[in-house]
């Protein structure tokens, strides 16, 4: 999640109405918060260096669970994508007119779903490319882009019906199929990254509380040994983020 007004505008349109307001309601929240946070840990006995891995988990961790809240949200809209597809297919059979399809699959569908196809035709009467980009940003998903992209190139230039039903079955065919991939995909990284977010926190309070955990350890530790914590610390962090990279390959 990008702190950025338009970008997560276009994210909470899936799922609501006054996606703008929220938004900057958000970036407002978050800002206050982590000015809060950045204080208090200022003014905290601890070694500079572990006052900055606290500093930047303030600045990150909330970016970290938003983003991980709305990308779950948003993934489980988009597994509804093929059957709105067809539903998409079936009226633009009906009517041979993209803007009348879309209007129809809109009226049909249900849900979070419902609420970019129905944007998508109102922008349609204003600005066809900036409509179909738009589009694509709210779900920020390739097959969605691959799927925008026809429908933009079949709008602009024309094109035949047949071939345009042909591709788009396709694009429905392969989203079924990384549909099931990543949803297993999703649950094993996951296992992964809690993981990693568990022993982050363990480590932080190791550091914290040695002195009552182990009395002779913690008395015994010098600011060399509060370093090996950091690194351990930064190790997780890397491996945390590795995991959305190695899940997106």
């Amino acid at each position: 999640m990008i702190l950025n007004k338009k970008t997560l505008t276009l994210k909470l349109n899936l799922f609501r109405k006054d996606a703008s307001r929220l938004s900057s309601v958000l970036v407002g929240i978050y800002c206050i918060a982590v000015l809060i946070a950045f204080t208090l840990i200022m003014l905290l006995d601890i070694i500079w260096y572990l006052k900055l891995v606290y500093i930047v988990f303030a600045f990150v961790l909330p970016v970290l669970v938003g983003d991980y809240i709305i990308n779950f949200m948003t993934y489980r809209v988009i597994k509804k994508i093929p059957n709105s597809l067809e539903e998409f297919q079936y009226n633009l059979n009906k009517s041979f007119k993209i803007d009348t399809a879309i209007k129809a699959t809109s009226e049909n569908l249900k849900g979070h779903i419902k609420r970019p196809f129905q944007i998508l035709y109102y922008n349609l009467s204003r600005n066809s490319n900036t409509a179909f980009d738009d589009f694509k940003k709210t779900f920020n998903d390739k097959n969605i882009n691959a799927f925008s992209e026809l429908l933009k190139a079949y709008v602009v230039y024309g094109g035949d019906l047949k071939e345009l039903n042909n591709q788009i079955s396709n694009l429905i065919v392969k989203m079924r199929e990384e549909n099931m991939f990543a949803e297993k995909a999703r649950e094993k990284f996951l296992k992964y990254k809690l993981g990693a977010l568990f022993m982050v926190v363990i480590t932080l309070l190791m550091q914290k509380y040695m002195n009552v955990i182990v009395p002779e350890i913690g008395q015994s530790q010098n600011p060399l040994d509060s370093m090996k914590y950091v690194f351990v610390v930064i190790f997780y962090i890397i491996y945390f983020f590795s995991m959305d990279f190695l899940r997106k390959l």
